[in-house]
């Protein structure tokens, strides 16, 4: 059930940071679904992101797909992390 909100809010968040330009939001979407195990859809609206709005400019302009390589390190992260912790993580919970 959190999950599904988690990733209505992600969605929310994904669209007002499109509507608004703000890019930080779009980045904290992408945060929260790859979080919450959504790595499929996180893949997809970085690499959304990142036709949306291109390269960054300046000192990491050689960056091509910056949204898509976060997701991805992320989630690689993620699943690095969830291997070592799930025997420490109660069933309980």
């Amino acid at each position: 059930m959190m999950c599904k909100i988690s990733l209505v809010l992600a969605l929310l968040l994904a669209l007002v940071a499109i509507l608004a330009g703000f890019w930080p939001g779009a980045v904290l979407a992408i945060i929260l679904l790859v979080l919450c195990g959504r790595s499929p859809w996180a893949v997809g609206l970085g690499l959304f992101f990142d036709l949306l709005w291109g390269p960054p400019a300046g000192a990491l302009s050689f960056v091509i797909l910056p949204f898509t390589a976060g997701v991805v390190a992320l989630a690689l992260l993620r699943a690095a992390l969830m291997r070592f912790m799930r025997p420490r993580i109660p069933r309980e919970l």
